[in-house]
């Protein structure tokens, strides 16, 4: 094993970098044969440097072990491309030449005084209250409505996903609620579309209205009234007061009836009640249903062929 005397310094390796770059720049125009044999001579060089010594903070040498096969490769090259080599060789001495980097401790401070900079300083921002700002625009509202009023504050984080909460399950309810009434309408709708009496015949004045009462002795006041606001329009379809259709809307029928607009008053207080109980979900007992049906009763009788 060689001592560390005689391995050569990092100076010696830098003096190779640059004696072989001078001698490739100078092969440029060289016979082919001269050029082969320049180039394997420094492949020999490289690839005997297989170590350099390095010199610590204390004087103690320190041997590196490095790695040249790279440099040898393309000295050896059957066809070398001095071009490339000589390209290779002035990047390696260029970055040689690069300023020497600070110690780290240097380079921390330095950053740390640039980041001091106002430019670079940010002050926190709270993040925007969104029901504080609907309270404020709330609150100048009735300001401009009543004058003076108190003020009002949003409540805290706590107090707020409390809100929050308790709101989505409101909404969540709503939502519920309202497509339980919606399937159930469609569904209603198309079997009372699609729904025929005993003799497999479809619904007419007086069949519905006997459905209806049949419902009525069962409790089911809510799909018996249904029933005898269907019935109701086949009465005035049959005696051709209106053109009865289920795809057609209240108002198209109260337009049938512009002629006879008593007619039309009874059909419209008849509509009033199913629209609160079908579609509204009014509450409905057995005194008020009797009450319904007689208002059908007596559309039924005013308009007596």
């Amino acid at each position: 094993m060689r001592a560390a005397d005689e391995i050569p310094g990092l100076a010696a390796y830098w003096a190779l970098v640059e004696e072989s770059r001078q001698a490739i720049a100078g092969l440029a125009g060289q016979p082919e044969q001269e050029v082969r044999t320049r180039l394997l001579a420094l492949a020999g060089r490289w690839e005997a440097l297989q170590q350099i010594r390095l010199e610590d903070g204390a004087g103690t040498p320190v041997v590196l072990n490095i790695d040249n096969s790279f440099w040898v490769s393309q000295f050896r090259a059957e066809k070398p491309d001095l071009q490339h080599l000589l390209i290779s060789m002035d990047s390696l001495l260029a970055a040689h030449s690069l300023p020497k980097m600070k110690p780290a401790d240097s380079n921390t401070t330095a950053l740390h005084e640039i980041l001091s900079r106002p430019e670079f300083q940010w002050q926190q921002q709270e993040a925007p209250n969104w029901i504080q700002d609907l309270i404020d625009r709330f609150q100048k509202w009735l300001s401009r409505l009543f004058g003076q009023t108190p003020a009002i504050t949003a409540p805290g984080d706590q107090a707020l996903q409390i809100f929050g909460g308790v709101a989505a399950l409101l909404v969540m309810l709503v939502l519920i609620y309202v497509l339980r009434g919606l399937f159930t309408d469609l569904t209603v709708d198309a079997f009372l579309n699609t729904e025929k009496d005993a003799q497999d015949v479809p619904l007419n004045a007086q069949s519905a209205l006997a459905r209806a009462e049949g419902l009525s002795d069962q409790g089911d006041y809510r799909l018996a009234v249904r029933y005898l606001y269907l019935s109701a329009l086949l009465i005035l379809d049959e005696r051709g007061l209106l053109y009865y259709d289920r795809t057609r809307t209240n108002r198209e029928y109260l337009r049938d009836l512009a002629a006879r607009p008593q007619t039309a008053s009874l059909l419209r207080a008849v509509i009033d009640v199913f629209d609160r109980v079908w579609y509204g979900f009014q509450a409905l007992d057995a005194e008020t249903y009797q009450r319904y049906a007689e208002q059908v009763n007596e559309l039924k009788e005013k308009n007596e062929r």
